[in-house]
């Protein structure tokens, strides 16, 4: 697998596994509906899931885990309620899907992790527009 394979699998796992979703379970930001508060978790734990998934490729060829936290920035969203911090998450998870969809179209010579990306990208779509339905907003084209 190419060095920049591996960087870009890397990039994907942060993005997941560091993601502003997974974050809040932590930060367990104040819902009135603790439905709510249930799809959040459901969605972080998809996420540490393909997370997981994208780190066995990487173990396959050898590469290094990647390594890292969460954001500083955050801690902002910690004691919030939920509506306050639920159209950053969203913001969070269209550039999501934007740098899963362009990780796709860079791995047209690795079928196999094409179509793992693939996954989670109609992942992470399905997620955006769970996230949006809990915003009450309108579902955007993602």
């Amino acid at each position: 697998m190419k060095p920049e394979t591996l960087d870009l699998l890397d990039e994907l796992v942060r993005l997941h596994r560091f993601s502003l979703i997974r974050y809040l379970r932590y930060a367990d930001p104040w819902a009135e509906n603790r439905e709510a508060t249930e799809v959040l978790r459901q969605i972080s734990d998809m996420q540490e899931a393909t997370a997981e998934k994208l780190e066995s490729v990487i173990l396959e060829h050898d590469g290094p885990l990647p390594v890292g936290d969460f954001p500083l920035e955050y801690t902002s969203f910690n004691d919030v309620a939920l509506q306050y911090v639920l159209p950053k998450a969203i913001a969070y998870q269209r550039a999501l899907v934007a740098s899963l969809r362009q990780a796709v179209d860079q791995l047209d010579d690795e079928p196999r992790l094409q179509a793992l990306v693939e996954e989670a990208l109609g992942e992470a779509k399905g997620h955006l527009e769970t996230l949006e339905e809990l915003a009450g907003t309108p579902a955007a084209s993602a």
